[in-house]
């Protein structure tokens, strides 16, 4: 049998539904609906924009082109529409995805893609924000003098399974309408108690008295410290966004006091899989209780956790 192995150099894009496994236990026939929007939706614009789509794997879609700037054109556009779409139906029915550019060395073999160039666009896209889209360096580098695409520089993230760290960047994505997830959404594991509300708030009270010693009345303060007291939230934020160890309690703090509305969102994500990964420890429950108490809208949300 021949070989069919074939090496090229291709932008490649994954995108996949925010929330959607929570949505698919909270209401299965409206996720199926959501998701052949999705899939109706890529295909369209991709198509358009000279791309094409490898696979479906769930939610996600991966697509392939041979230009990395016409397939970030291809991903603002499909933001735009999911927004304006967003803005006129009810919130039950609102539709986020996050999107990760990469372009990359890969591999085509039997209809079928694979490589760092894959792996490290598929690590991207969990960065983004609901209804936003991550690039990175390399794909920054062939975008010159596209005006219409703007970016921010979100910093040197190390990726799961990925030895180097990766500078990231956000697109910025024209849209009026932006997510709000409040009690209206799905959420895992909504219960009547209320104790553990007071458990999250109690650990939070007492780590947060342990900050105040450290950082008021020792006098040492960090750098992302000096800009958060300042008010560079951003600088403070980027600073603080590098893998840290689970007892680096003060950097953790910053990191989520200095975050915005969007990147809370991408913090709860991200430590309620530290709480499941560390059930027993206190300081991974302090990090999820302080990211619940100032990014949610719901005591649900906060009882769940």
């Amino acid at each position: 049998m021949a070989d069919t192995t074939i090496r090229k150099l291709r932008a490649i894009m994954f995108t996949d539904i925010v929330g959607y496994t929570l949505l698919m236990q909270h209401d299965e026939t409206e996720a199926l609906k959501l998701l052949q929007k999705h899939k109706d939706l890529v295909k369209e614009i991709v198509e358009k924009f000279g791309g094409k789509i490898i696979k479906h794997i769930g939610d996600e879609i991966l697509i392939e082109s041979e230009s990395a700037v016409m397939l970030v054109y291809s991903a603002q556009e499909l933001q735009k529409r999911l927004s304006e779409r967003n803005a006129s139906v009810p919130k039950s029915r609102e539709l986020w995805v996050r999107i990760g550019i990469h372009i990359g060395d890969v591999v085509f073999q039997d209809n079928d893609i694979f490589g760092d160039g894959v792996n490290i666009a598929s690590r991207l896209r969990p960065l983004a924000d609901p209804g936003g889209i991550c690039i990175s360096h390399s794909v920054l580098r062939l975008l010159g003098n596209q005006n219409e695409i703007q970016t921010s520089f979100l910093g040197l993230k190390k990726l799961k399974n990925i030895d180097d760290k990766v500078k990231v960047y956000n697109v910025q994505v024209d849209t009026s309408y932006q997510p709000s997830f409040g009690s209206s959404k799905p959420f895992l594991g909504e219960g009547n108690s209320s104790w553990p509300k007071y458990i999250l708030f109690s650990v939070a009270a007492i780590f947060i008295g342990i900050i105040l010693y450290f950082t008021v009345f020792n006098g040492k303060y960090a750098d992302y410290e000096l800009d958060f007291y300042k008010g560079d939230l951003l600088s403070a934020y980027e600073k603080t966004s590098d893998d840290k160890e689970l007892d680096d309690i003060k950097e953790h703090y910053f990191h989520i006091l200095s975050a915005t509305g969007l990147q809370g969102e991408q913090l709860k994500q991200e430590y309620r899989s530290l709480v499941k990964s560390n059930p027993y420890s206190p300081e991974a429950i302090f990090y999820l209780g302080l990211t619940y108490s100032l990014f949610s809208t719901s005591e649900s949300q906060i009882d769940s956790s």
